[in-house]
């Protein structure tokens, strides 16, 4: 068996029950804060959330401790929207401007393609030269 992890709701540590050492580490609290959080999107309740912890994950949680890291990623998500909001469309003008940017890589490569077929040179050298046009070289 496995061992349990345990989070104490009044320090939100996190105790290894097989003689490990008391940890309080992020990556820990992350992944329980994943695991509520994703559980949370399919709208299982605070108790289900508390009984899969406990059974499948072994980790020992209270459900108010559940409530309260749910709530959080909830007004993480309006803090983040009411930036957005006021930033005044800087955020989508920057996805335009990426758009645009990948719109003109794909201009210069089907310039490329035209090129290459209508003067009948191979295959092989379009495929060759492809690679200087992809967007995984966009930074």
């Amino acid at each position: 068996m496995g061992a349990v992890i345990t989070l104490t709701p009044i320090t939100d540590k996190i105790v290894h029950n097989k003689h490990k050492k008391l940890t309080n580490t992020k990556p820990e609290k992350e992944y329980v804060k994943t695991i509520i959080h994703n559980l949370s999107l399919q709208r299982w309740t605070d108790q289900e959330n508390y009984d899969y912890l406990k059974r499948e994950k072994k980790i020992e949680i209270s459900r108010s401790r559940i409530t309260t890291i749910r709530n959080n990623v909830e007004k993480q998500a309006e803090k983040w929207y009411v930036e957005l909001k006021d930033s005044r469309y800087k955020y989508l003008a920057l996805y335009k401007e990426r758009i645009y940017s990948l719109l003109s890589y794909q201009r210069k490569l089907n310039n490329i393609i035209e090129f290459y077929t209508t003067n009948r040179i191979y295959h092989d050298t379009v495929i060759k030269a492809y690679p200087d046009y992809t967007v995984s070289n966009y930074p």
